[in-house]
């Protein structure tokens, strides 16, 4: 066995296209795509220097003048040579590294040029005592290409590479590697150079280098030992998403906040914890999403159901007559069509939902100020408002967003009548009224005939927690103001996975049931939790968030900031709400127990720090 020793050189492999980049490559070689201001191949070779690395080989190809411009003959202290790959468009990166076999005669760091990661990484693969070092990371479904499996002590045990994983290949207990190697001058002299020859004299230029090394191990005369890396801190940038993921964690946090907040979703694909959005994390159960998953190749092979099936499906699941249904890609849909089919004067309580006030606009627009501290809708006072201003529809969300407050049952139905003898149809939105305490008891669905004025619109998404579906309904006596929405949509507006989710509720209404009340229970659990903490009023929650006003020196803004930045935590701050000194609330989404308790901690800590000092908007 080799002595260990710090290698002084390093192969870079730099000469593909970088296809899947799109327009990024056209103009640019892949290696020099920027990544936080920093060019892929700079960022490496500073990283190499930093660890004593004096020479570093490059392959190029694609591009290759505009690498060898912008590295020259030495960069960050670094004598760099360059091989040639005339063959670069035709053969892969066992050929690149085969061209740099008369380098392979020391020990050396084998890199992928297009391999994104943090500097002190590297260090890791130096303090195995010898033997050759791979740098893998735990395998996560984003993840594609080589992976290894490891005994106890980091020694690889078997390596699968793409051609050897085939569409039943179990990833559990695998890791992904990182393209990036510790290769000791014994191995390279005796074995792999041999190997590469063999290889490329079979006429093998298409394939990975990879392979020799799966080989290697198997053979078992030469030990592969991995580092693992933690999955966030190195990034392979084949495509437009993991270019994305890297520029993600390597800027700072006020900006990866900025980033969350423009893309208004996926957050899943980043180390955040989301009481921002809001969700039902326990809906659907696994065997929901077992029969999703059993008919996947026909849901995405085949079109959808129109408007008359999706009624029918939703009407089962529901209770609710058919034709009385209309059906949409989540509620936010419906909101467009309904303004689009209705005229004349809109009055909106506020702060409400953002999404109606922007889609009815300021010609139509009437809003009306929820009166404080309580924030309650005094229904008698927005009938009375709808007649002066000649309202044709009222918009009532209940329990709304952001207060989280449900207007009592009674209220309501006193609302559609005042509303009905002044020739104004109430849109009530029920999307949280199943977290209420008694939804039955809560809900104006059952009562569509003694109310012909009345429609109900339900976000599906946010409380059967298939925010990424995408469903919503409509239901109405008017079965001629369903028929307009209806025709208003387009014919296939719902996606097969959300009409199969459709067409399997009815089997899990009673999971659905219990997950509402376990919600209910961890909502509960914050609420208390957020009233004991000082600087802050909440407000009893009847849906899944609460909301919170911080009072004294603080401002909502900066808390949720820090609260992203220390906690990896994200809130929703009312800023953007039309109400006064919306700066100073914060809209909390309960997640779980052990969730809510992260945050809770969190505000305690933060808000007992004076320093978030009152910041009044422009």
């Amino acid at each position: 066995m080799t002595t260990a020793t710090t290698p002084t050189r390093a192969i870079i492999l730099a000469a593909g296209r970088g296809n899947r980049l799109g327009l990024s490559t056209r103009a640019s070689p892949k290696p020099l795509i920027e990544i936080a201001d920093k060019a892929i191949l700079h960022r490496t070779l500073e990283n190499l220097a930093a660890v004593g690395v004096e020479t570093a080989v490059i392959v190029v190809g694609h591009m290759h003048e505009q690498i060898r411009e912008a590295v020259g003959a030495r960069f960050a202290g670094i004598d760099v040579t360059y091989v040639m790959s005339e063959d670069f468009r035709t053969t892969n990166n066992i050929y690149s590294l085969w061209l740099a076999r008369e380098h392979l005669t020391e020990d050396v760091l084998l890199l992928e040029a297009d391999i994104v990661y943090r500097g002190h990484l590297l260090r890791s693969l130096l303090t195995r005592p010898a033997g050759n070092v791979i740098a893998t990371s735990p395998w996560s479904s984003t993840m594609d290409g080589t992976v290894v499996t490891a005994d106890p002590t980091g020694r690889v045990a078997r390596l699968f590479d793409k051609p050897n994983q085939g569409d039943d290949f179990d990833f559990d207990g695998t890791f992904k590697t990182v393209n990036i190697s510790l290769l000791r001058r014994e191995y390279l002299v005796e074995e792999l150079v041999p190997d590469l020859d063999a290889a490329i004299a079979a006429g093998n230029t298409g394939d990975y280098y990879e392979s020799v090394f799966r080989r290697s191990i198997e053979r078992g005369r030469f030990e592969f030992h991995q580092v693992v890396w933690p999955a966030e801190q190195w990034f392979e940038i084949d495509d437009h998403t993991d270019r994305d993921r890297a520029e993600f964690q390597l800027t700072d946090r006020k900006a990866q906040l900025r980033r969350l907040n423009e893309i208004y979703g996926s957050y899943w694909r980043y180390p955040v914890i989301d009481h921002a959005l809001l969700y039902n994390l326990h809906f659907p159960p696994r065997g929901l999403k077992r029969a999703l998953a059993r008919d996947m190749d026909h849901l995405i092979a085949h079109y959808p159901s129109g408007q008359r099936e999706l009624a029918r499906l939703a009407s089962l699941a529901l209770g609710l007559d058919e034709d009385r249904l209309a059906v949409a890609n989540g509620g936010s849909e419906l909101i467009r069509a309904l303004v689009r089919v209705t005229s004349g004067p809109v009055i909106i309580p506020v702060p409400g939902f953002n999404e109606y006030e922007n889609s009815v606009g300021p010609g139509r627009l009437v809003r009306h100020e929820l009166p404080r501290p309580s924030f309650e809708l005094d229904v008698d006072a927005l009938a009375a408002e709808a007649r002066r201003c000649g309202a044709k529809l009222a918009i009532v969300v209940s329990p709304n967003n952001p207060t989280s407050l449900a207007v009592p049952a009674a209220d309501l139905r006193r609302l559609c009548r005042e509303l009905a003898s002044a020739g104004c149809t109430l849109l009530l939105d029920e999307s949280f009224v199943d977290f209420c305490a008694d939804p039955a008891r809560q809900t104006l669905a059952g009562e569509l005939d003694q109310h012909p004025n009345l429609v109900i619109l339900k976000s599906m998404s946010k409380v059967y927690g298939i925010g990424g579906l995408r469903l919503g309904y409509l239901a109405s006596a008017d079965t001629d103001f369903v028929d307009a929405v209806r025709a208003d949509l387009p014919i296939w507006n719902v996606n097969g996975f959300a009409e199969s989710f459709l067409r399997l509720l009815p089997r899990f209404l009673d999971d659905f049931t219990l997950s509402c009340r376990q919600v209910r229970v961890e909502r509960d659990q914050l609420y208390h939790g957020l009233v004991d903490i000082d600087g802050i009023t909440a407000w009893r929650p009847d849906a899944n968030f609460v909301m919170v006003e911080l009072t004294g020196a603080m401002d909502g803004r900066a808390l949720a900031e820090d609260l992203f930045t220390f906690y990896g935590t994200m809130v929703k701050h009312c800023a953007g709400k039309s109400m006064a000194d919306g700066h100073r609330f914060l809209r909390i989404a309960s997640r779980t127990a052990e969730e809510n308790y992260r945050l809770l901690d969190g505000m305690a800590r933060l808000t007992a720090d004076d320093s978030h000092r009152l910041v009044v908007p422009a």
